[in-house]
């Protein structure tokens, strides 16, 4: 992400899944590129991370994305 001076700077943000009540957290600069980066290692390369092996296993719709922490 690109701030009010335009300088890169990162967020902290997490995602909530509804159904299992966690939250599962994580630091970018690039927070499309990290969104498609997890959907691709969870969906691609079925690798078995947590955050991954929860994406597979719940619906979309049973997720919450929120930006917890901005210009860090």
């Amino acid at each position: 992400m690109i701030n009010n001076k335009g300088e890169e700077v990162g967020i902290i943000y997490g995602w909530y899944c509804i159904q299992s009540d966690k939250w599962y957290i994580g630091q970018t600069i690039h927070p499309l590129a990290r969104f498609n980066s997890h959907i691709h290692q969870a969906i691609e390369e079925k690798d078995n991370n947590k955050f991954h092996n929860a994406l597979r296993k719940y619906k979309l719709s049973d997720w919450v994305y929120c930006v917890l922490e901005d210009n860090i």
